[in-house]
């Protein structure tokens, strides 16, 4: 039986760490271990993989000036050096995996710090590398990868979460390796309720970051009030945060949306903070997903499909793999609030589409749930090392 190590990126749950546990759910097994990084007080994670069925968890240290960086925030400093210098040559958590036959890493962050201790420790095993962010490709970034890894060719594979990030990775020095795309699951059906007759209660789910556009969505909220409450919406709800708690273009964001919020206030507008799935497509009726720039997937588009929610999207990235116009969602232009407008009348008023929709969706979440476990399957039962 193989022994495998899972490690990730943070001790917190969010999109990235629940796709991962509902992934693995068809094996949970002894030989599964999960390694946490210590970045925070939070147990969040391991009561989440408790509550899966997983218990075999171990912790390993992160060095805080590393975590910190986020996907557009990266510089170097004495503090960076030397951590990563006391991490490389200390215990921290990371060694002795020639135990085990397969390492999973779960994002980029546990990827840089296992290939940093894989330069002393010589992991003879098979690598999973599991993307779900586009790889950022520089001068720096490239000869950095270069340098740690250290496996071989052969004993190096990635899991990407869309077909958008296996694009993106193909133009980077990884093209070389296999690479599957699996998308995110849902992993529990989400329906709690029958079919919203009424759209009173729009939904918006995110993490507090610029390009997730929750600024244009607070804007939006104030230009169109009245319009929106003439159409029967009496909710406009925020959920989400900076879960992760990095830094970027996004580490004063919160402040700045509460500011919009004060200056451009609706009544319709609240902010919802951190909610579970369950409860956040408990309270909605339409979700808007309205990222500014690509992304990688877009969990929460599936979550609504899976929840029987209609979905407005800007479509880029992933998320264009999700959401058909017409068919599983609507797409929206970002930035054209007068649009964005108009799709939610469509969805109130054309009852007869929006249920084609609300079909389309269930049914692209089921395809999705259904190729998860064949794809888990033949990457995890990989054959031994060379």
């Amino acid at each position: 039986m193989k022994k495998i190590a899972v490690i990730m990126n943070t001790n917190e749950v969010g999109g990235a760490e629940r796709s991962l546990v509902f992934q693995l759910k068809n094996h949970i097994e002894d030989n599964l271990t999960f390694f946490l990084p210590k970045i925070s007080d939070s147990n969040r994670l391991e009561t989440f993989l408790n509550s899966e069925g997983f218990t075999n968890i171990q912790y390993y240290d992160y060095p805080t000036s590393i975590y910190m960086i986020s996907r557009n925030h990266l510089k170097f400093s004495f503090s960076m050096m030397k951590d990563l210098l006391q991490f490389a040559f200390s215990s921290g958590g990371l060694k002795d995996f020639n135990q085990y036959s397969l390492v999973y890493l779960n994002g980029n962050k546990a990827a840089f710090l296992f290939f940093v201790k894989n330069r002393l420790i010589s992991f003879k095993g098979k690598v999973v590398w599991h993307l779900r962010d586009y790889y950022h490709s520089s001068g720096l970034t490239n000869m950095t990868w270069r340098i740690l890894n250290n496996c071989n060719p052969k004993n190096l594979s990635f899991i990407c979460n869309s077909n958008s990030v296996k694009e993106n990775l193909l133009r980077s020095p990884w093209s070389s390796y296999p690479v599957d795309v699996i998308y995110n699951p849902v992993g529990t059906n989400l329906a709690t309720r029958e079919i919203s007759k009424n759209i009173k209660t729009i939904g918006f789910v995110a993490m507090m970051a610029p390009w997730k556009g929750v600024h244009e969505i607070v804007l939006w909220s104030k230009l169109f009030e009245k319009e929106l409450t003439e159409l029967g919406v009496t909710n406009i709800k925020i959920y989400g945060g900076n879960i992760y708690k990095t830094e970027g273009s996004h580490k004063e964001y919160s402040q700045q949306i509460k500011k919009l919020s004060e200056k451009f206030p609706s009544k319709l507008l609240s902010f919802e903070g951190h909610k579970e799935p369950r409860e956040i497509f408990a309270e909605i009726d339409c979700l808007i997903h309205y990222s500014l720039a690509p992304e990688p997937f877009g969990r929460v588009i599936i979550e609504a499909f899976d929840a029987g929610i209609p979905v407005i999207s800007t479509c880029m990235g992933g998320a264009a793999e999700l959401v058909q116009s017409q068919v599983t969602g609507v797409k929206v232009l970002a930035h054209d609030r007068r649009e964005l407008f108009l799709a939610v009348e469509q969805i109130i008023e054309n009852k007869v589409r929006t249920f084609k929709l609300i079909n389309g969706g269930l049914e692209k979440a089921k395809t999705i749930q259904e190729n998860i476990s064949i794809s888990m399957k033949k990457i995890l039962d990989l054959g031994e090392a060379s």
